[in-house]
């Protein structure tokens, strides 16, 4: 199994953040096929630049050192990714889209908008807890289910309700 990494998952694996599902971190220190995009970096520093997400200086060269194999954006993805659907309107994720359909890999991601496109998504955040109480409008709104892992591995992810999935 190939997987393509969001940059939250980055952040969340060097921080060994609590917010990874049960397994993840395990899978991301021992799969070996796990790659970082070449936009993962940029994308850290300029949100440190912006003042829009704090870390240590040297957060953006962190992630570009990890030991995740690099995965260096092509022509090819550029031109995928400006043709994508307009479901999200980051450019940073629709690049990565488009490398995880281009290069046949997951991308790991908590981003509600990806699933909107055809790519293979293995959800990375725990799954929220129920919420009990009235519902607006009287009834529930469209929601997300995570499933168990397939036995090929690979995670199920099931949208109800009146979503655009």
């Amino acid at each position: 199994m190939r997987l393509l990494l969001d940059t939250h998952v980055i952040l969340w694996w060097l921080d060994d953040s609590p917010e990874l599902a049960d397994g993840v971190k395990d899978l991301l220190d021992t799969e070996p096929a796990v790659y970082a995009g070449a936009v993962s970096p940029w994308e850290i520093a300029v949100k440190q630049s912006l003042g829009k997400l704090d870390g240590p200086e040297d957060l953006a060269e962190r992630a570009r050192d990890s030991q995740f194999t690099p995965l260096p954006v092509t022509a090819g993805h550029g031109v995928r990714a400006g043709r994508l659907p307009e479901h999200h309107r980051d450019p940073l994720d629709r690049l990565l889209i488009a490398q995880a359909q281009i290069e046949g890999m997951t991308l790991l991601t908590r981003d509600k908008w990806i699933p909107y496109y055809d790519v293979q998504i293995m959800p990375v955040q725990k799954p929220p807890r129920a919420v009990q109480g009235p519902f607006r409008g009287g009834r529930p709104t469209s929601s997300v289910k995570f499933l168990p892992l397939r036995a090929d591995g690979r995670t199920l992810m099931h949208s109800t309700g009146g979503g655009r999935c």
